[in-house]
C-alpha cells in the first residue's frame, strides 16, 4: 500500500512536470513561479520516464485484478439503473420548439410513472395510453385541448386505464369518417390493465358532440376517481356510462355463472364536485349498467355532484346487461352496484344515501344487499393511495386553474 501511494504521488508530480516541459502555465501561481528551478531538462525527462513506467505498473496491476474492474463496472451499472428508474417529465408543445409535437409521441416515449406535461395548444389526435400507468397534465384546462373525431368507437380521443389525468379539455367532434361502430367516448376506460390500479381524473372538461361523453368500466380492485370535472354530452347519450366487470365463467341457463369462482371485489367509482349534463331526453345523465353476475361487487360514491338533463329527462338510471336478473336488489334495482353510505350533497336525491329510495322494478328474493365494511374500506383506501387529498381544490395549486 505504501509503495502504491508513492507511485500515485509520483504520477501526480509527473503530470505537472509535463505541463512545465510543454511550456504551459499551470493554474496554480506558486508552481508557475518555480518554473526556473535548478533541475536540468535531462533530469526532468528522466523523472517523467521513470514515473510513467511506474504508472504503467499501476495500470497493469489493475488489469490483472478482475475484482477492481468488476467493481467499477458494477458501480457504473448501478448508477445507470438508478438513473433509469427515476421518473421522467416529458413536455409536449403543439408548436414544437424542441419538445414532442404530439401527445402520442410523448406517451410512446414514456415509462410507467413518468409525467407528460402538455403546453397550451390544440392537439388533433387519438391518444392510446391504456397500457401505461402514466401521468398526463395540462398547463391550463381551457388552453390545452385534445380533440378528435367522435364517430369511430374504436378510435376515441383518449384511451386510458390507470394513472392520472388533469387540466385538459377533451372534445369528441361530430366530424370525420364513421367507424364500424359509430360513436366514440371522449375518454374510454374499459381494459383489463385497470385491475389492481386507480385512475384519477382532476379538472378535465369533456365535450362530446356525438354520443356519450365518458365511458368507464370497473375491474377487480380498481377505483376511478373524478374530481372537479365538467362532463357534457351534446349529442345522443348520457354524460357518463359505467358498468361493473364482466367476468368470464360460462353462464348457466338462468343467467348465473358456473365454473371456478373469481375475485370480483374492490370495484369502485367515485365522483366529487363534478358537473354532468346531457341533451338526450331518452337517456339519463348518468347510466349505470349492472352485469348481474356478482351482488354487491362494485361501490359508487357521489359527493357534491350536479346532474342536469337539458331536455328534462332523468338524472340517473340503471340498465341490466342482456336482461339478466339475479333477483337481488342493489343500487337502482341492479344486483352488483352499491351506493356508498357517505354519498351526499348531490342535486339528484337518488345519488344521496340519506334520500335514496329503492325502485320496485325487481322483486328481491333475499332482500337488499348491504355492502360489507371491508368492501367500502378497500375502495376508499384505493383512492387514498393514489390521490392524497380530500378531493377539494387547492387554491394555491396553479394546476387546478380553470
Amino acid at each position: 500500500m505504501k509503495t502504491l501511494f508513492k507511485v500515485l504521488l509520483q504520477a501526480g508530480a509527473a503530470a505537472f512536470l509535463c505541463l512545465l516541459i510543454a511550456g504551459e502555465a499551470p493554474a496554480c501561481g506558486i508552481i508557475a513561479a518555480g518554473r526556473e528551478g535548478t533541475s536540468s531538462g535531462a533530469q526532468t525527462v528522466t523523472a517523467v520516464k521513470d514515473t510513467a513506467v511506474k504508472s504503467t505498473a499501476v495500470k497493469n496491476t489493475a488489469a490483472k485484478n478482475p475484482a477492481v474492474r468488476n467493481t467499477a463496472a458494477n458501480n457504473t451499472a448501478a448508477k445507470n439503473t438508478a438513473a433509469s428508474e427515476e421518473p421522467k417529465t416529458l413536455y409536449v408543445s403543439a408548436s414544437g420548439k424542441g419538445y414532442y409535437n404530439t401527445i402520442q409521441a410523448a406517451v410512446d416515449a414514456a415509462d410507467p410513472g413518468d409525467t407528460i406535461v402538455i403546453l397550451p395548444g390544440t392537439y388533433e389526435e387519438a391518444v392510446d395510453c391504456k397500457d401505461k400507468n402514466i401521468h398526463i397534465r395540462g398547463i391550463s384546462r381551457d388552453d390545452c385541448i385534445l380533440k378528435y373525431s367522435g364517430l369511430d368507437y374504436f378510435n376515441p380521443p383518449l384511451e386510458m386505464a390507470t394513472g392520472t389525468l388533469e387540466n385538459l379539455t377533451i372534445i369528441a367532434e361530430n366530424s370525420g369518417t364513421p367507424g364500424a361502430i359509430s360513436g366514440a367516448y371522449c375518454l374510454h376506460a374499459d381494459f383489463d390493465t385497470q385491475t389492481n390500479g386507480t385512475l384519477v381524473i382532476t379538472n378535465v372538461h369533456f365535450i362530446n358532440e356525438v354520443t356519450t361523453a365518458v365511458g368507464i368500466a370497473t375491474r377487480p380492485h380498481f377505483c376511478a376517481l373524478l374530481v372537479n370535472c365538467t362532463i357534457e354530452a351534446r349529442g345522443d347519450g348520457p354524460a357518463l356510462f359505467t358498468h361493473d366487470w364482466e367476468f368470464t365463467p360460462e353462464e348457466s341457463g338462468n343467467g348465473t355463472t358456473s365454473g371456478s369462482a373469481q375475485d370480483v371485489t374492490g370495484q369502485g367509482l367515485d365522483l366529487r364536485n363534478c358537473s354532468l349534463t346531457n341533451t338526450a331526453i331518452t337517456s339519463p345523465v348518468i347510466v349505470m349498467d349492472s352485469q348481474e353476475l356478482a351482488p354487491g361487487c362494485a361501490v359508487i360514491r357521489f359527493q357534491n355532484d350536479t346532474v342536469k338533463n337539458l331536455s328534462g329527462g332523468a338524472g340517473i338510471g340503471l340498465m341490466r346487461y342482456s336482461g339478466r336478473a339475479l333477483g337481488v336488489m342493489g343500487y337502482l334495482g341492479g344486483s352488483d352496484w352499491v351506493l356508498a353510505p357517505d354519498s351526499s350533497g348531490n342535486s339528484d336525491p337518488q345519488m344521496n344515501a340519506a334520500t335514496y329510495s329503492a325502485p320496485a322494478q325487481i322483486a328481491p328474493s333475499t332482500g337488499i344487499v348491504a355492502p360489507s365494511d371491508e368492501l367500502l374500506e378497500e375502495a376508499a383506501e384505493n383512492v387514498k393511495n393514489r390521490y392524497a387529498s380530500d378531493g377539494t381544490e387547492d387554491e394555491n395549486d396553479s394546476r387546478t386553474n380553470r
